[in-house]
């Protein structure tokens, strides 16, 4: 996987469970698109430096990407689903989507669902046994 990739799967509104598939990995129109894209992946060291003296959990950095011209510039102070500051924290909710979308191409919606509710309460578990069970296809 390559950002190039990535952004080409996203910028054509495929759903991530697919970005892996053969078919999408190979497609000329995904190449095409790829080619196309001029990405820069700023790291300002002292910007860096500095925001790590203030927040050591900080993964700040600046990507700019160009397509068709039109240039797209973003700052992140860090990566979506790092475990702080909390408003960047994935939510239970946002876990319980990502599970049934990478879940759904070998489990039923309904064991998906049990799997998922399993896993947020696993402390109630007598056994892992059940949840193995809940996994399997």
């Amino acid at each position: 996987m390559n950002l190039r990739f990535l952004l080409a799967c996203a910028a054509n509104r495929i759903d991530p469970i697919h970005w892996h598939d053969l078919d999408v990995r190979e497609d000329p129109e995904i190449r095409a698109f790829m080619e196309r894209l001029e990405l820069r992946i700023v790291i300002d060291e002292r910007d860096f430096m500095l925001a790590k003296l203030e927040d050591q959990q900080t993964s700040q950095m600046r990507v700019e990407v160009i397509a068709q011209g039109k240039s797209f510039k973003e700052k992140i102070p860090y990566l979506k689903g790092a475990p702080e500051p909390e408003e960047f924290r994935n939510t239970d909710e946002e876990l319980v989507n990502k599970f049934h979308s990478n879940a759904s191409r070998t489990l039923s919606l309904g064991k998906a669902s049990k799997a998922a509710q399993m896993i947020l309460e696993m402390e109630k578990l007598r056994n892992v046994t059940e949840l193995m069970e809940t996994v399997t296809p």
